[in-house]
C-alpha cells in the first residue's frame, strides 16, 4: 500500500523532505475522500426492479421459467422462486454477476445451455442485468410475491 501512496500526486505534492511523515498525514485526507466517494447520492445508473429488470425477465424469460412453465423447475418472475433457483440449483449469486448461472447463460458462456434458445438477449440488456446482480439483485417482494409463496 506504501507504494500505491507514493504514487498518488495527492501525496507526493504535500510529502515533505522527510518522507514518511508526509505520507502518515495526507492519508487520513485520502482515506476518507475514497470513503466518501464509495457514499455517492444514487444516479441515473441507480437500476429500478420494477421498471427495468422485472419486465425484461418477464419478457425475454417468462415464457419458459414463468407461472404456468418451468422449465428445469427455474420460475423468474417471482422472487423467492429466482432467488432459489431450479432444479440444478441457483441462478442468481447476489453481488456476484460472475458466478451467477443467470449470467453464464445469458451471454452464452456454455453455448449448450444458452438462454434464451431462440433469440439473444442485447448487450445493453446483459449490461443491465450485470449491473443489477453485481448490486446486490434487489428485488423487492410484491403481493404477487407472496401469493405465488403461498402456492
Amino acid at each position: 500500500m506504501r507504494r500505491s501512496l507514493r504514487s498518488c500526486s495527492l501525496v507526493a505534492a504535500r510529502r515533505p523532505a522527510s518522507g514518511v511523515r508526509g505520507v502518515a498525514q495526507v492519508t487520513p485526507l485520502l482515506m476518507a475522500g475514497l470513503m466518501i466517494g464509495n457514499l455517492a447520492p444514487a444516479s441515473a445508473d441507480t437500476i429500478d426492479f420494477e421498471t427495468q429488470i422485472r419486465p425484461l425477465l418477464v419478457a425475454k424469460c417468462g415464457d419458459c421459467h414463468g407461472p404456468d412453465t418451468q422449465e428445469s423447475g427455474l420460475r423468474l418472475d417471482v422472487r423467492h422462486r429466482a432467488f432459489k433457483g431450479g432444479d440444478f440449483g441457483s441462478v442468481i449469486q447476489a453481488g456476484m454477476a460472475a458466478e451467477s448461472e443467470l449470467i453464464t447463460r445469458i451471454t452464452r458462456g456454455d453455448p449448450e445451455k444458452a438462454m434464451p434458445p431462440d433469440e439473444p438477449l442485447a448487450a445493453d440488456e446483459i449490461a443491465l442485468l450485470i449491473r443489477w446482480i453485481d448490486a446486490g439483485a434487489e428485488w423487492p417482494e410484491t403481493d404477487a410475491d407472496r401469493l405465488a409463496r403461498e402456492t
